[in-house]
């Protein structure tokens, strides 16, 4: 095997700055492999597949430029215009993946924007590999590390994109890398190991004996005929939408989709399927496996709206699994709480805005960035991003709060609930604000006062069990803090944490 670098490893890479990275690559097996950055130079033998990796002492320069050699003792390879910065993986399905050139401003982005010390890297989306080496699609492009320019700003993550400029204000002289990993209409359960899924009998259940049920004992002609009744069915909703909107031009796509429906999904599982269990853990995650991030920005959640009791047990064994495989136990991983959307089974969002509240509250390192105060009520893909990629930009940059406001205590007293509110100086209440409380079986509104400045108060709660506030698929925002921060949708037992 000729001797390589990942693919990941390209010229114009970024590296994070003061920290520890690794540089990883293939080669013949068992070459003695040399490899320098700066001063800095490692050994090792590859491994009996031919991959071969070496780790480097931190790298505290932000201004200099550097280059990356490897060598096998015959052949020399090197990449070029290394930087070091802050390092970002931007993660999930499709409103991550959603493209600037599709975002409402990226007209005025493109007239506004020059070119910065901000560099980008998509992972390619493959969705297969067979046993024989082909890949699917077989026509994805190379992919390779690029300075964001208005030339190429289009195809990045316009979540991305704001982020990107939020942190440019914030952090001026800091180079800035990101790392796409995303794909569209995407469960969890396609980002997690396979085994990990297996070994969960919940999991298993849920997930693999479905997939196994779906792709067992069937013939192409039936994949065939399954796909071809589906793309019916796509082409017969593409024909109704249109024939409604030119009939009503006034009516935004969001009700029109209202009126029509959305577009059906998901397309039959087939054993090739990128929706398959495990499926894009294997063909793009560990595409990044020699990596090294500073943060990970996790989006995702919209495509499990029909399965999420299990969706908190899902989150927490994908960042176990995503630091294991990166090799860094205490990665940041910023959670990205689903915005509001109305068409989905009640409270289904609901419930997966809580599980990501409460893996935020239970894992270390793990911060929660609510977006539960954008969205539209019937477009699961808002045009606009700005609000929620400039908020993210703001909240990874290291400059004050590292997440937004939620619940840190609930407790009784007397009559009265008190809730105290974390990551806020100042609250900012609507004076129509009220919160659900549970008595027995019923659960009842409550108007919510401010206590001061980090509590609020309701009152007449005598027997309340549990407290609840916006726990509804589409939330409607009252709470914010200083920065216009919303509150976390919740519910919880009073007496505890949020």
């Amino acid at each position: 095997m000729v001797l390589k670098f990942d693919a990941i490893f390209g010229d114009k890479l970024v590296l994070p700055i003061g920290k520890s990275f690794g540089v990883s690559g293939w080669s013949a097996v068992k070459s003695k492999i040399e490899v320098s950055v700066g001063q800095q130079n490692r050994t090792t033998i590859s491994s009996k597949t031919g991959r071969w990796h070496v780790q480097f002492d931190p790298i505290n320069d932000g201004l200099q430029v550097y280059s990356i050699r490897a060598t096998d003792g015959t052949d020399s390879i090197s990449l070029h215009e290394l930087r070091f910065g802050l390092v970002l993986l931007l993660a999930g399905q499709s409103n991550i993946e959603y493209e600037m050139k599709d975002d409402s401003e990226y007209q005025f982005a493109k007239q506004q924007d020059s070119q910065s010390a901000i560099y980008y890297y998509n992972v390619p989306k493959i969705e297969y590999v067979g046993e024989d080496g082909t890949v699917l699609p077989d026509d994805l492009p190379v992919s390779r590390w690029k300075q964001l320019s208005s030339e190429n700003m289009g195809e990045l993550s316009a979540i991305g994109y704001w982020m990107s400029q939020s942190l440019k204000r914030r952090l001026p002289g800091t180079v800035i890398g990101i790392v796409d990993c995303y794909k569209g209409g995407t469960s969890i359960s396609s980002w997690v190991p396979k085994s990990t899924l297996e070994n969960n009998a919940l999991l298993a259940k849920t997930f693999v004996k479905p997939f196994e049920v779906a792709t067992s004992g069937k013939t192409d002609e039936d994949y065939q005929s399954e796909l071809h009744m589906y793309r019916q069915k796509v082409a017969q909703h593409n024909y109704d939408l249109a024939t409604f909107q030119a009939a009503h031009p006034d009516v935004s796509l969001s009700d029109a989709k209202k009126k029509v429906g959305h577009t059906p999904w998901p397309p039959p599982m087939t054993p090739t399927s990128f929706l398959r269990p495990g499926g894009l853990y294997q063909t793009m995650v560990r595409q990044i496996r020699g990596y090294t991030f500073n943060q990970v920005i996790w989006y995702q959640g919209e495509n499990d709206a029909q399965q999420p009791d299990v969706y908190q047990t899902m989150l927490a064994k994908l960042i176990q699994s995503w630091r294991k495989m990166l090799a860094d136990l205490s990665l940041i991983f910023n959670v990205i709480q689903l915005p509001g959307y109305a068409d989905e089974p009640f409270e289904s969002w609901a419930k997966i805005r809580q599980a990501q509240l409460s893996i935020a509250q239970m894992i270390p390192n793990v911060n929660l960035i609510s977006g539960s105060d954008t969205g539209e009520r019937h477009n699961i893909h808002p045009t606009s991003k700005r609000k929620l990629g400039e908020r993210i930009g703001r909240l990874v940059s290291n400059q004050g709060y590292s997440q937004t406001p939620l619940v840190i205590e609930t407790k009784l007293k007397g009559n009265d609930v008190i809730i105290g509110i974390g990551q806020v100086n100042q609250l900012k209440i609507d004076s129509d604000t009220k919160m659900m409380i549970k008595i027995g079986n019923e659960w009842v509104p409550r108007q919510v006062k401010k206590l001061d400045e980090q509590h609020i108060i309701l009152k007449d709660c005598s027997g309340a069990a549990a407290v609840r506030y916006q726990y509804v698929n589409y939330p409607e925002m009252t709470i914010f803090n200083e920065l216009g921060d919303p509150l976390t949708p919740f519910s919880c037992r009073i007496g505890i944490g949020g």
